[in-house]
């Protein structure tokens, strides 16, 4: 029982540095403001979409 607490504890320690610096955790928003505006390649703008920052094409 002990072995696989250590076990988790261990795989918790290592794997959540990758997380934060890969940010697979998304931007959370409530408006199309919160998003940061150099997030998207050229032809494209953040928009918030339930709750995520997201990429949409511009319309023209």
């Amino acid at each position: 029982m002990t072995i696989i607490i250590k076990f988790v504890y261990i795989m918790i320690l290592l794997f959540s540095p990758f997380l934060v610096v890969s940010q697979i955790f998304p931007k959370w928003c409530l408006y199309d403001k919160d998003c940061l505006q150099n997030m998207c390649r050229p032809g494209r703008i953040p928009k918030c979409i339930f709750g995520h920052c997201n990429c949409v094409k511009q319309r023209s």
